[in-house]
């Protein structure tokens, strides 16, 4: 089973504090075994030296004196130190030194029996012997005086402070566990707290992205929808203006076209009204024709049969005269015909002009008109572009700010599974539960 912050907590304190007391069991003992040692090589040393002080008078004067049984004594009513294991006073000149040993001294512990001129001091068998040499009044050596201390102090001491180290480290490791699990509690609950806070807001600006980045996706497909359809309507723009220019041209020809058929028209009603004039003319000479054809019949008759000749003559003649004159009204009828036909033409070829240039202005504004649209849809087209950039790069932070919210709240998981991973292994399948 994972353990929660507050275990993990507790955990590390009491490692810390087993690791501080794994020292304090070896410093201490150590210590105060290393100071009770130095006490009593000093405790050793003096002794000696008081001894020493102690019997050099009766080395001098009656060294025979001087033997187990004296130093035994001289032991007992001095009430040596507890520790004292023996006592051994070599005498220069002499081959069998007095000595003293503690009834609870080992046998087989080995004394030392040797002639010195300077202190010394060994450890050995578990005791510290401690060698001086006996000097008379002169500074003349008069033999070695050695005394053996057992170290069981230091034992005792070691033992004890081992004992004084164990008992402190139990209350220290006991009250340490009990204040790190109500501190990792104080600080597990808040950070909990603040890991579910920060879970939340995670997971709704997850959701916010998520719904911001559908959004600036369907406003960036209608932004490139919105350029196909500009795409769409300035070619449509610009096949208007195509056709608008075609239509411009043939108006303008057709203009031109109605402007001279008008001239031919009024070329042929000048043409007419000259016909008309010869007409007139001819209807005059016709109608003196008639005349002089009458008269000339008149002549005829009166000449009786010399005139039948001449006056057949006048009759075809005024018979000319009359067809004549009704072809001269038949053609009359005809140019009067052929002048309203004329004027019509004239009227309807101003109105045609009227027309082609009514044309042509209209094609001239859908040209303008047409072109003014291409340079709006073109303006239209610019701003998508940049519009269009601008929703791709707004979508890209969008991206950053869901993949950056994703990992946000990935370490709010992280730190809920820290602070409490039964907490987040609940959120876990919740999570799998919904989804």
């Amino acid at each position: 089973m994972p353990l929660g912050l507050r275990a993990k907590l507790t955990l590390a304190i009491a490692l810390l504090i087993v690791v501080f007391a794994g020292f304090l069991l070896w410093y201490l003992p150590a210590g105060q075994a290393e100071v009770a040692r130095e006490n009593l090589h000093t405790r050793a040393k003096s002794t000696s030296l008081a001894l020493s002080a102690a019997v050099e008078p009766l080395l001098s004067h009656d060294p025979e004196r001087l033997n187990d049984v004296f130093l035994a004594q001289f032991a007992m009513r001095s009430g040596l130190d507890s520790d004292q294991a023996y006592i051994v006073v070599v005498k220069r000149n002499t081959a069998t030194p007095a000595s003293y040993r503690a009834p609870k001294m080992p046998p087989d512990v080995e004394t030392v029996k040797e002639l010195i001129e300077e202190a010394r001091t060994i450890e050995r068998d578990g005791y510290i012997h401690t060698s001086v040499p006996i000097l008379s009044l002169d500074g003349q050596p008069e033999g070695t005086l050695t005394t053996g201390l057992s170290q069981q102090a230091v034992d005792d001491a070691r033992n004890s402070s081992l004992a004084r180290s164990l008992v402190l480290s139990v209350v220290i490791l006991v009250f340490g566990v009990a204040l790190a699990w109500l501190v990792g509690g104080q600080i597990a609950t808040p950070i909990l707290a603040a890991a579910r806070e920060l879970d939340n807001v995670s997971s709704n600006l997850v959701e916010a992205a998520r719904d911001q980045e559908a959004s600036s996706a369907q406003e960036a497909a209608a932004v490139a929808e919105t350029r196909r359809s500009m795409e769409t309507l300035l070619n449509s723009a610009q096949q208007i203006a195509d056709r608008s220019s075609q239509v411009l041209g043939n108006a303008e020809r057709s203009a031109n076209g109605s402007r001279e058929i008008a001239g031919r028209i009024g070329n042929l009603n000048e043409l007419s009204e000259k016909v008309t004039d010869l007409l007139a003319t001819i209807m005059q000479v016709a109608d003196k024709a008639d005349l002089l054809a009458l008269n000339a019949s008149l002549e005829g008759t009166r000449a009786g049969d010399a005139g039948k000749g001449f006056a057949l003559v006048a009759s075809e003649m005024r018979r000319l005269a009359e067809n004549i004159v009704e072809s001269v009204v038949v053609i009359r009828d005809l140019m009067k015909n052929m002048r309203e036909a004329s004027q019509a033409a004239v009227l309807a070829s101003e109105e045609g002009t009227k027309s082609s240039t009514e044309t042509t202005q209209s094609a001239r504004q859908i040209a303008l008109l047409t072109q003014d649209q291409r340079q709006a849809t073109e303006q239209v087209i610019a701003s998508m572009d940049e519009m269009g950039d601008i929703l791709n790069h707004t979508l890209d932070g969008i991206q950053r700010t869901t993949t950056t919210a994703r990992q946000l709240e990935q370490l709010a998981g992280d730190l809920s599974h820290i602070v409490n991973p039964a907490t987040a292994s609940e959120r876990v399948r919740h999570e799998e539960s919904d989804d």
